[in-house]
């Protein structure tokens, strides 16, 4: 037990020594993966060897600690459909999905709708019926062109930070649509949500994807807001970003998936901290935002009571999670296999 803990202590330390570039995602990278192990040495001190490292022998782990993963009747029968929330931590999601199915069995929505639709039309039924998960910057409507039920997941999140880490992407990628409107007249935040050309677009745009069809590019209204609403009832998990570990372990138990260990991705390098926009600026983009912000409580209250349901044992399998992934996170490190 001493050995585990002391060579799990000297890979934090060398997670601490690493030296990366002084900005770029990357040096985000490498201090959440410094983090990530550090959390893993004090566990170890704690509570001794944990046993193997696979997430395949997690269950068996610890004594006394079982997670079983009771599939979803529907999951087996319907195609998984995730929309994919712009900025709303989708590509690390994707990233999963994609682990769990094989990137053969799941079908990509992004750029253009309907080049995408099109390209799945030309899929040879056998092909067709291979696939097992669609992803993508789709709108809720997609099960009725796909002729099946469909097992919908979404991820939503605080809409200000949402819009926060909208605008740092477009500022830092010159191809992004709005780059150079952006970056020449030198918009905050609030500005970019104010004065944007696509403001109308961007603004609400939580409570457009999920409530206004597949062909509505209409601006969001309390209308839409109701819809989707009652489209969220569809969804066999609709997570939230700020707890994103507790969302992949709901989803998990719903769709039966081994452990969904995870690296961030897209992490906004130059995006300003949480919570350090000043109130001024915050509630100039809830105005514009207001429909989002109630969406995103909403859900937030849905997906506390699917928590509940589950019972004390969630708890449990959330930390023994996080330790699991602090692991992926230290195999990484080490140059160890993703």
């Amino acid at each position: 037990m001493v050995a585990v803990a002391e060579s799990v202590a000297e890979a934090a330390g060398a997670a601490a020594a690493v030296v990366v570039p002084a900005s770029g995602e990357e040096e985000a990278a490498a201090a959440e993966v410094a983090a990530a192990v550090a959390v893993v040495a004090a566990v170890v001190a704690e509570e001794g060897d944990l046993g193997g490292t696979d997430a395949a022998s997690a269950d068996r782990d610890r004594t006394g600690w079982s997670f079983p993963t009771p599939r979803m009747p529907e999951a087996d029968s319907n195609p998984l459909i995730f929309v994919h929330v712009p900025k709303a931590a989708g590509s690390t999601l994707r990233t999963i999905i994609t682990t769990q199915y094989g990137e053969r069995r799941v079908f990509g929505f992004y750029g253009s709708i309907e080049r995408r639709l099109a390209a799945l039309q030309r899929e040879t039924p056998s092909g067709r019926a291979q696939i097992r998960a669609y992803v993508g910057h789709v709108p809720f409507g997609l099960h009725r062109v796909l002729g099946a039920r469909g097992s919908y997941l979404t991820m939503l999140r605080d809409p200000v930070e949402r819009l926060i880490s909208h605008h740092a992407f477009v500022v830092r990628t010159p191809g992004a649509a709005l780059h150079e409107e952006v970056v020449a007249n030198g918009w905050t935040v609030e500005e970019y949500v104010e004065n944007s050309r696509q403001a109308d677009y961007i603004n609400n745009g939580q409570t457009r994807m999920l409530g206004g069809g597949l062909e509505s590019w209409e601006p969001a209204t309390q209308s839409t807001l109701e819809v989707a609403k009652r489209n969220l009832e569809r969804f066999v998990v609709a997570g939230v970003v700020e707890r994103f570990d507790e969302s992949i372990l709901a989803m998990r138990r719903a769709f039966g998936w081994d452990w969904p260990v995870y690296v961030r991705e897209k992490v906004s390098s130059n995006r300003a901290p949480p919570g350090s926009l000043g109130d001024s600026a915050r509630h100039r983009i809830l105005a514009r935002n207001e429909l989002d912000g109630e969406l995103w409580r909403y859900a937030t209250q849905r997906f506390d009571a699917q928590i509940a349901k589950i019972g004390p044992g969630f708890a449990e399998e959330l930390e023994w999670f996080r330790i699991l992934n602090a692991r992926h996170a230290e195999a990484l490190l080490s140059g160890g296999p993703r």
